[in-house]
């Protein structure tokens, strides 16, 4: 459970701000691919196909990116504050924990990606099948960080939970609490459904 500022600030400021802001990123993406048909004046011309592969996987894009910030935003600020990057750690690759090393690789893979699916955006060439493929190698790469993240946030929480009751528990109770994989599928499940 979030107290009520942080819960406020979440519904606020992730849900409402950075949910409106994809969804008029979205927008732009789908607009691309319609300007594309109306500009051919037909649905199945094949030079518009790029346009919309590319539109379509950007905006899985955008999904899946709000979807993972508003799950990171939706646990207590002492596990934020935890799962956070800092900048000098990123600048000089100095301080950066495996995970967030293999997480910055798979994110920079779907940047890339991204640039080159923008690039594709309003070009009206003929159907290759290059924008499809590299669209879902960068979707599997967003799709991988995505899993290590959730893994680590529900790992850090569960960690935090668990340090909050051994330092609430008797002595002799504190070491029978344990820390088991089922409590990370239950509560990635339920951040999942978040």
């Amino acid at each position: 459970k979030l107290p009520p500022q942080e819960l406020s600030d979440f519904l606020c400021q992730t849900v409402l701000v950075k949910g409106t802001a994809a969804m008029g990123t979205i927008l732009f993406f789908t607009f691309e691919g319609v300007s594309c048909f109306i500009s051919q004046a037909s649905l199945d011309n094949g030079q518009c196909l790029n346009t919309s592969i590319a539109s379509v996987v950007l905006s899985g894009y955008v999904v899946i990116l709000t979807t993972l910030s508003a799950c990171n935003k939706a646990v207590p600020m002492s596990v934020q504050r935890e799962m956070a990057w800092e900048l000098a750690s990123i600048a000089s690759l100095k301080g950066l924990k495996w995970w967030q090393r293999i997480q910055g690789g798979f994110m920079i893979i779907t940047a890339i990606i991204s640039l080159f699916l923008l690039s594709w955006l309003g070009i009206e060439a003929d159907e290759n099948s290059t924008v499809f493929n590299v669209g879902m190698m960068g979707l599997g790469s967003i799709l991988f960080a995505g899993v290590i993240n959730m893994t680590m946030l529900v790992r850090t929480r569960n960690e935090h939970e668990r340090n909050l009751t051994s330092t609430k528990l008797p002595p002799t109770q504190r070491s029978a609490r344990g820390f088991s994989a089922s409590d990370i599928e239950e509560n990635a499940i339920g951040l999942a459904l978040v």
